[in-house]
């Protein structure tokens, strides 16, 4: 059974073709995040294909904002768990990574 963590993953993405294979990575993972949370400037939200909007738990958020750090900022502010991970679109998760960097957390 797969553990979900209390923990939210911000990606923040123009739509890189990457952005699918990161998110598939983090669902790769022996534990999963609560919530995956996406910022996407407007314009650029058409470039998010089907794959992604496929799963439950993640959620997103088109914003007028086209910097990396302001959309990270403004995902912080979404999260509701105790934990916030940020990932790059174009970062894949080793199989382990995400339980590992949480047990280091609660250590």
């Amino acid at each position: 059974m797969i553990k979900h963590l209390d923990l939210t993953i911000v990606i923040p993405t123009l739509g890189e073709e990457t952005i699918n294979k990161c998110v598939q990575s983090v669902y790769n993972n022996n534990c999963h995040p609560k919530e995956i949370i996406i910022i996407i400037p407007r314009i650029h939200v058409d470039k998010i294909s089907s794959l992604v909007r496929k799963y439950k738990n993640l959620t997103i958020y088109e914003t007028e904002f086209m910097g990396q750090v302001a959309q990270r900022a403004y995902g912080f502010k979404k999260t509701k768990t105790k934990f916030v991970m940020q990932l790059d679109s174009d970062i894949i998760l080793g199989e382990q990574t995400i339980e590992r960097l949480y047990k280091f957390l609660l250590n």
